[in-house]
């Protein structure tokens, strides 16, 4: 990933709202967004402009499922940014070498994938 990338999709998740439905979508595979309101502090509509963008930039899949839209992380590009920052991190300690954390499995259809913890 690039640091242009990088840099959009921080500015993208530095709402608290975003953030908060990137973990709740960490401990759940899919969810609904009616599914998500009560943890959040916005409107249904401010909260499709927050789906929406996070769909658009990647980071969330939706799928429609009758007249419901439903939604889920992509992995993929989460654990790209991830990845980013382990690298800032470990730029950051080049006389430390990083200690990676196990990370809880989420497993998304027949395949699992490591999960970051700075969202859980």
């Amino acid at each position: 990933m690039k640091i242009e990338e990088a840099s959009e999709l921080f500015k993208l998740i530095a709402d608290p709202n975003r953030l908060t439905i990137l973990r709740l979508l960490s401990k759940k595979l899919h969810m609904y967004a009616n599914e998500m309101l009560p943890d959040l502090s916005c409107k249904q509509s401010t909260l499709s402009h927050h789906l929406s963008e996070l769909v658009n930039s990647g980071l969330l899949n939706s799928n429609k499922k009758g007249n419901k839209v439903i939604y889920s992380l992509n992995i993929g590009k989460y654990n790209q940014l991830t990845e980013f920052l382990m690298k800032v991190d470990r730029l950051n300690k080049k006389d430390n070498p990083i200690r990676v954390v196990d990370t809880p499995l989420v497993q998304k259809r027949e395949k699992q994938e490591k999960l970051p913890t700075f969202l859980l």
